[in-house]
């Protein structure tokens, strides 16, 4: 089960906004909510995997052994290619 996250240092931004707010407001709120989801997480918890390798996947074994560094990029990646 998925608990809600409540923390005051995330909060949602606004629906009605300019495109350009509302895109920094919600990279903002994911950045946060992925920072808060790690916050306290030791080194071996880091790298254990939340749920079992699938054999479908097309990604390489170095990188799916890492999920969170992974996300980490990922969301990098999405804010240094949106935002430009």
């Amino acid at each position: 089960m998925v608990q809600d996250l409540s923390d005051p240092r995330r909060t949602e931004p606004p629906f009605v906004a300019t495109e350009r707010e509302m895109l920094e407001g919600w990279l903002e709120f994911h950045r946060a909510t992925l920072l808060l989801k790690c916050e306290g997480l030791d080194d071996e918890a880091r790298k254990r995997r939340p749920v079992p390798t699938s054999n479908l996947s097309l990604a390489a074994s170095d990188v799916t052994s890492r999920p969170l560094p992974l996300m980490f990029k990922l969301s990098s990646n999405i804010d240094r290619n949106t935002i430009r």
